[in-house]
């Protein structure tokens, strides 16, 4: 696993974003957005949106394909409406398997199982208490 050492984004949050390699031919990124460091990148994770896992984030953004939770996409629909429209939601504590398009026009089957870190307070369609 490569660990990026944090950057500042233009309003001073620090930036978060880690690639991860699966092997020589792939690596899935997660809140990195990127371009320079990202050529094997065959699939995106947004853990949330926060400014600190968002920055270099936009509605124009192209890449590998977009995953993220329900809440997520939900959320984006506001600030980024075409990026959410492409994103992949992905159900919380349930494991699914991605079949990616590595670079070289192969394929790679990976098996992901998103959790929740209780990191957000809020949440669309209900809302807890603070």
């Amino acid at each position: 696993m490569l660990s990026l050492s944090p950057e500042k984004s233009r309003n001073g949050a620090a930036m978060n974003g880690v690639c991860i390699g699966l092997g020589a031919r792939a690596s899935i990124a997660v809140d990195f957005w990127r371009r320079r460091g990202s050529e094997d990148v065959v699939a995106c994770f947004l853990t949330h949106l926060h400014a600190d896992h968002t920055a270099g984030l936009s509605d124009g953004w192209s890449g590998a394909p977009l995953f993220c939770s329900p809440d997520t996409r939900a959320l984006m629909r506001e600030r980024w409406p075409a990026l959410a429209a492409r994103a992949r939601a992905l159900e919380v504590g349930e494991t699914a398997a991605l079949q990616l398009r590595c670079r070289d026009g192969g394929g790679l089957r990976v098996r992901v199982t998103p959790l929740d870190a209780c990191h957000c307070l809020v949440r669309p369609r209900r809302t807890r208490p603070f």
